[in-house]
């Protein structure tokens, strides 16, 4: 196929890449097609329309199936796609907020251990006159879901943890968030400084559940890290029970049932007959930071969010 010329690349539309993107996806023209709600004809043309355009083959046929793969320029082309269709969708965001008088609205994203401990002085400082920022907030469990908001333009701003597999997110770290065994006050642990990772070995332990993210389930990457950094000192963790919020660990840990593993921003100092002993560094601490879309402009109501929760944190370290 010719190399084309750059000015031949002047032709190249949307649904283009939106058709390199379905393909790429589903692996398959026919697959690609139902996913868009197009024929197969219009979707295998789109997709001869930009190889023309690029004078590159984009696609390759599986040996032995009717499946296609990517080339290597193929792939290179939809790593650019993802970031032209990315800054499309976040342009389209930009405009609905503004036609529909939101413009002055900042959308946060946040998670709940922040949200019950950094979130409300953050929420305080930004409504102090006389230039206030009005704040919408989306509460999920899973970082990778929040992650995809900021991308897609669903969200200006959010908490996340750090590092994020994203090239399409600028991030800065706000606060290291260690983690601690919660035990009861009447247990022998209670008194210790500090536990050290061997200390764990046969403990009934109750950890963070999978949480859900789109039509699957997910363990949040923090407890996957913690749990695997036990196993990488010799010791295997015996989890007894798994929940869905560090709120339940805790009252299972009252119970007497076992022992929580929980992150400093999850715990619930209202609680006296529960005492919070921290782990020794071996156990990295997650990283809890903010992103926002690279691709977007950088408000000031952003920079005003990001300065705000570095404030915040500075009064809990």
């Amino acid at each position: 196929m010719e190399r084309a010329a750059a000015s031949s690349w002047h032709g190249v539309e949307l649904r283009h890449l939106a058709a390199l993107e379905a393909v790429a996806r589903e692996k398959s023209f026919s697959a690609a097609a139902e996913s868009l709600g197009y024929t197969q004809s219009a979707v295998s043309g789109q997709v001869t329309a930009l190889e023309r355009i690029v004078g590159v083959r984009l696609f390759s046929r599986l040996r032995g199936s009717r499946g296609v793969e990517l080339t290597e320029e193929g792939r290179l082309l939809l790593e650019h796609a993802a970031a032209i269709t990315a800054r499309i969708q976040a342009a389209r965001a930009d405009l609905f907020a503004v036609q529909n008088g939101q413009g002055g609205v900042l959308r946060a994203g946040t998670f709940q251990s922040v949200s019950q401990t950094l979130l409300p002085g953050i929420m305080r400082t930004l409504a102090r006159p006389p230039d206030a920022v009005r704040v919408t907030l989306y509460e999920d469990a899973a970082i990778e879901t929040l992650a995809l908001m900021l991308e897609g333009g669903e969200l200006d701003v959010s908490f996340v943890l750090l590092p994020l597999a994203s090239d399409e997110l600028a991030t800065v770290e706000i606060i290291e968030d260690p983690w601690h065994l919660l035990v009861r006050e009447d247990n022998p642990l209670a008194d210790e400084v500090e536990i050290a990772v061997e200390a764990l070995a046969g403990l009934p332990l109750i950890s963070l559940d999978r949480v859900p993210l789109g039509s699957a389930m997910i363990t949040p990457r923090s407890t996957r890290l913690a749990e695997d950094a036990i196993v990488a000192a010799g010791v295997i963790p015996q989890i007894s029970f798994r929940m869905n919020d560090y709120r339940s660990v805790g009252v299972l840990v009252e119970s007497g049932v076992g022992y929580g593993l929980v992150p400093s921003l999850a715990l619930d100092h209202r609680n006296d007959g529960l005492v919070a002993v921290p782990l020794e560094r071996r156990i990295p601490p997650r990283i809890v930071g903010v992103a926002w879309p690279r691709r977007r402009q950088l408000t000031a109501s952003i920079a005003r969010f990001v300065e705000a929760a570095r404030a915040q944190a500075q009064l809990l370290v």
